[in-house]
């Protein structure tokens, strides 16, 4: 018995210590930091993000993450913190998204691509959406999507493309019929989605949201 706990520390202790890639920085602007406990790695394009450690993004930074899986990009904009799981389970990879606060856009090809926000998940399947996290209160904008959900213990709603979701913590999930959380999100016909958000100064976000 001993010796399986003996085993189990020193498999958590290098776990902790040197923790596996779960993405690559693609872009990235401003001031970003990977915590190693109470150290703060700097990081910028072509560093690797690791599994399980938080990720500062300050005001008017941004972030874009390749997941290892060639099949996901997570992108963050401005104030934010957040970090990512991959799980082994089956042959493909299972990540999770956890956030803290902040602004985010996924798209993302997995089956089973998971957010966890407070006592809240959202489970997607081909999917591209936003994602805001302020003061305990999430406005979740699906951009198109085979198949997304959002639960938790007071409840479950589901969402289609276009379909905005208000997600308040200690309360059931609802959707709504307004977009309020960017200033304009316009998408031109080759699939380029230009974004205008409140706290950036004079900064005009394209992204590609075509599958």
């Amino acid at each position: 018995m001993e010796k399986k706990k003996v085993i189990f520390f020193l498999f958590l202790t290098f776990v902790f210590l040197f923790p596996e890639e779960v993405g690559v920085i693609k872009n990235s602007k401003g001031k970003i930091f990977q915590n190693y406990g109470e150290e703060k790695e700097p990081l910028k394009r072509g560093d690797i993000v690791k599994d399980s450690l938080n990720i500062e993004v300050e005001k008017f930074s941004l972030l874009a993450i390749s997941l290892i899986d060639g099949k996901s990009e997570v992108s963050v904009f401005g104030e934010s913190e957040f970090s990512l799981n991959i799980f082994k389970l089956t042959e493909e990879n299972l990540f999770r998204l956890n956030i803290s606060y902040g602004n985010f856009l996924i798209k993302s090809d997995q089956k089973n691509f998971q957010i966890k926000l407070f006592d809240t998940f959202i489970f997607s399947d081909s999917s591209s959406f936003f994602v805001t996290l302020k003061d305990s209160v999430a406005k979740i904008s699906i951009i198109y999507c085979n198949k997304f959900d959002v639960e938790n213990q007071f409840g479950k709603v589901s969402g289609k493309e276009n379909d905005q979701i208000i997600l308040i913590q200690g309360e059931n999930p609802y959707k709504v019929e307004k977009k309020e959380e960017f200033k304009s999100i316009e998408k031109s016909k080759e699939g380029i989605l230009e974004i205008e958000f409140e706290d950036f100064r004079n900064d005009t976000i394209y992204v590609n949201i075509e599958k």
